[in-house]
């Protein structure tokens, strides 16, 4: 099968963990860790068992749109049937393999899809490319990535957790995390890639990093092939700009979550899969990007990576300094570092926390006590917990540090990376058939208790909302009579009571907008999260089609600016707002404890106080 794929009939196993992966997918006796290094072929695991299982399902959830658009392409390429999930509620079930992006993956829509599925053509296993994005990026997107234990739908499901960079230490936690049993078969690979050579520069300010870069980017354009490329990442979208702008190539960023409105993130959708395509073919032969592209790009040929700026963490630099050399042939990674603040210190992380993104390892090895080691070993080591030198593989590129003296016998020895804590993991074993029911009603019991915390959300928000039945908000909160429904554009109270225009209000709505550090998925029309169909249906043909309540919370939010006593507001929430913008950042920033959005936040709290005072009136009468 696996020749049949690649299309090579004398086409064998990248190592023996990639073979036993296989093997063990196939039986469907135990669930599957996979922490392969980058380029072993770990996307076979799942897809050869899916081959092999004719009349059973094998549900593959991506979580990026740059993994879900690769895996489209291998799969294409390869003649592979399958059918990806885009929220509609019967999936056909005439293909093996079912595509779900993590975003998709939290409606009940899908729930109801996959359940429907089973009967027909039961789903044997679930599969999660990339896992680490469930712990690394468990601080955005929280409904869709904190919830992946449910990635073991039925009793039946086996589940493969895929990775090329698992901390040693992270382990157990992710172990936790998937509701995995402890019997858990786990294959795992060295990161070390013999092919890269990596290369550790000297702080420098940004304009000397763009300078550096483009020196790069000519120096080694001069030196490629027809089929070699270059990737520059960047951790700032003004830089990509900045650079986008000197090199005159393709800029690939992450903006079409919540950044953009729906019919806007689908134009950018577009535009940014033809970036790809105009990087592949050669019209550009670089092509900058931020994290969003640092995984899930397979082309085999690219020769240098650049990371023009300081990487955040060392997981992150894992993956993207990975996209060079997949051909086996030499490449070579560049890191050049931006220069220190005057009040920049080292990261403190909470007490007793893992370091599961390597933020530690990495400050200390662009500006501390492990930039004069060998930098294979540091990166090798926060992956692997043993870490291999460049002198420990005579096939190795020698990095900066090691290249003056690569046969050296006094090289320094790193310590262990700063992520040794253990986490708990709650012991599970399989049932007495090697099969997976112990470890689904653990997932039952948590389904229940997130279920449980969501339904108590869900019933406050509704109850917020549907207060405005029949009735103007904006008219309703400012206290105008009448206030019975009418349009945003004959609404008494913008344009006589608030002195303001219907062009003023909404050119204040499209200001707020969502970062997906810290938001999950809200709609733009009407600001109302998606997390729940009670609250939000899925977006169909027109986004404005699956709106329930249109011109309610921003709406809300706008008029207790303008007139409710912002004063029991602000005390409220231990916020003081000094004019409108301060106000528009609040509600568009960091969500409280507890809420999705502040915009929401202050919904909620006007409908409690509402409701008080109506109390209270009915006490005094």
């Amino acid at each position: 099968m696996l020749r049949k794929l690649v299309d090579d009939p004398k086409a064998t196993w990248t190592c023996d963990e990639q073979r036993d992966a296989v093997l063990a997918a196939c039986a469907h006796q135990v669930d599957v860790l996979a922490i392969i290094k980058t380029g072993a072929g770990k996307t076979m695991i799942p897809l050869i068992a899916a081959m092999l299982d004719k009349n059973k399902t094998t549900v593959i959830v991506l979580p990026l749109k740059s993994l879900m658009d690769d895996y489209k392409f291998k799969l294409d390429r390869m003649k592979v049937p399958f059918e990806q999930f885009t929220g509609a509620p019967r999936l056909r079930g005439v293909a093996n393999i079912i595509l779900v992006s993590v975003d998709m993956f939290q409606f009940p829509t899908w729930r109801q899809a996959a359940g429907e599925l089973h009967i027909r053509k039961p789903i044997h296993r679930s599969c999660l490319d990339e896992c680490h994005f469930a712990f690394t990026d468990n601080n955005f997107r929280q409904s869709a990535l904190g919830n992946l234990y449910e990635l073991r739908m039925f009793e039946c499901t086996q589940l493969i957790v895929m990775s090329a960079t698992v901390a040693e230490a992270s382990v157990p936690h992710l172990i936790d995390l998937f509701e995995l049993t402890d019997n858990v078969a786990t294959f795992r690979t060295p990161t070390t890639r013999p092919e890269i050579r990596y290369v550790l520069e000297k702080p420098r300010s940004k304009s000397e990093i763009m300078s550096r870069t483009f020196d790069l980017v000519r120096s080694h354009t001069a030196t490629f092939g027809p089929n070699d490329r270059g990737l520059i990442f960047v951790t700032y979208l003004e830089d990509g700009e900045a650079l986008k702008t000197l090199l005159k190539v393709d800029f690939y960023a992450g903006r079409g979550g919540n950044q953009l409105k729906p019919a806007e993130r689908k134009v950018y959708d577009v535009e940014k899969q033809e970036m790809v395509t105009r990087w592949r073919s050669g019209e550009y032969l670089w092509m900058i990007s931020t994290a969003a592209f640092g995984a899930g790009n397979d082309y085999p040929h690219v020769r240098a990576v650049i990371h023009a700026g300081s990487p955040r963490e060392m997981m992150g630099y894992t993956q993207e300094k990975s996209r060079s050399g997949r051909d086996k042939m030499p490449a070579v990674s560049y890191v050049l570092p931006r220069k220190l603040g005057a009040t920049t210190t080292r990261p403190v992380l909470p007490q007793g926390a893992i370091d599961h993104k390597g933020i530690l390892i990495m400050f200390d090895w662009l500006y501390g006590r492990l930039n004069s080691i060998c930098s294979r070993y540091v990166i090798t080591s926060f992956i692997d917990a043993v870490g291999t030198k460049c002198k420990d593989d005579v096939n190795a590129q020698p990095c900066s540090i090691c290249r003056p003296s690569p046969s050296s016998s006094k090289m320094p020895v790193a310590p262990p990376p700063p992520n040794a804590v253990a986490s708990s993991s709650r012991k599970r074993d399989a049932t007495t058939d090697g099969r997976f029911g112990d470890s689904y009603m653990q997932v039952k019991k948590r389904r229940q208790q997130v279920d449980q915390q969501d339904q108590a959300y869900v019933d406050a928000m509704r109850a917020a909302l549907t207060f405005f039945d029949g009735k103007c908000a904006l008219c309703t909160v400012i206290e105008v009579e009448p206030q019975d429904k009418h349009s945003l554009f004959r609404c008494p109270s913008l344009t006589v009571w608030l002195s303001s225009s219907v062009n003023r209000y909404i050119s204040w709505r499209d200001q707020i907008r969502y970062n997906p550090d810290y938001h999950s998925s809200i709609c733009y029309i009407c600001h109302v999260p998606q997390k729940n169909e009670r609250l939000h249906r899925p977006f169909a043909s027109k986004p404005g089609d699956a709106c329930d309540f249109p011109d309610v919370v921003a709406m809300t939010a706008y008029g207790i600016y303008h007139h409710y006593p912002l004063g029991l507001a602000s005390e409220h929430f231990g916020v003081t707002w000094n004019n409108l913008e301060s106000y528009t950042d609040w509600l568009k920033g960091r969500p409280v404890p507890g809420h999705e959005s502040n915009i929401t936040a202050i919904l909620l709290w006007y409908h409690q106080h509402i409701l008080s005072k109506l109390s209270d009136t009915s006490d005094a009468v």
